[in-house]
């Protein structure tokens, strides 16, 4: 109470949030900025740049329902992504010079359920005073079939999974403001997918029987690890661009 009243700061050491909805849109058009636009904000950036400034040691989350959507002006559709049951905890939650000064790390840790099926576990290591946006993430989903994914996947990228189970996929990878390096690995079998295209001007998705037929026949491994064949796994090298918006909450223009 002191540190409220008379340095205008709020400090705890516990914060429960139990129940609650956080819906997060974006839209894949390009808009008009400016050519010297800068890099956007990660969340976590001007987090630290609000002006009432806190210091919590650990806020716990029970019951927290995400939705993340995203449009594609090319289907003219939007892919959502659900996480349900979100459980976890966020230690060192902070703004404040002073503790920023001692400890600049905010440690997350959550678990959840994809699409309200799937087990997963994220973890996150925020750099709060890092100008850059400095932050390390991993996790793991685990037994995840088509249904969880179809949705998104034709929404997004005009694509099905005819028939697929993944065991597990999981990532590890360090990131900042321009970009994303790491790795990640899925392990999967029985992997057949479909490709689509507009039909017409209506964008009513079609089938591209040939490409499909192309794709599962030459080009689309079945399974990692194929037989007694080393696992796969991926490289991730990502450049952000700077006109690309993190995301906008719904109802902005």
């Amino acid at each position: 109470m002191k540190k409220l009243f008379e340095d205008k700061k709020t400090y705890a050491e516990t914060l429960k949030i139990n129940h609650g909805n956080v819906t997060i849109f974006t839209d894949t058009r390009d808009f008009h900025t400016p050519k010297e636009s800068n890099y956007r904000p990660y969340p976590h950036q001007p987090f630290k740049d609000l002006p009432a400034k806190f210091f919590i040691e650990k806020m716990k989350i029970q019951n927290l329902n995400i939705t993340y959507s995203e449009y594609n002006p090319e289907t003219d559709l939007v892919g959502n992504v659900d996480f349900s049951h979100v459980n976890g905890t966020f230690s060192n939650l902070t703004n404040d010079t002073i503790p920023l000064s001692k400890n600049p790390h905010c440690l997350v840790s959550l678990k959840a359920k994809l699409m309200n099926k799937a087990d997963m576990h994220l973890k996150f290591n925020f750099n709060v005073a890092s100008s850059n946006g400095d932050f390390t993430t991993s996790g793991k989903v685990l037994n995840m079939r088509r249904d969880c994914v179809n949705h998104v996947i034709k929404s997004l990228a005009m694509a099905k999974a005819d028939d697929v189970f993944v065991q597990e996929f999981s990532f590890n990878m360090k990131g900042d403001k321009y970009g994303l390096n790491g790795t990640s690995t899925l392990i999967y079998r029985d992997l057949k997918v479909s490709f689509f295209k507009n039909k017409d001007e209506d964008k009513t998705l079609k089938k591209r029987k040939f490409l499909s037929f192309f794709a599962n026949t030459f080009a689309v491994k079945d399974s990692n690890p194929i037989r007694k064949k080393p696992l796969r796994i991926a490289t991730i090298k990502y450049r952000r661009i700077p006109k690309k918006r993190f995301f906008i909450p719904y109802g902005r223009d």
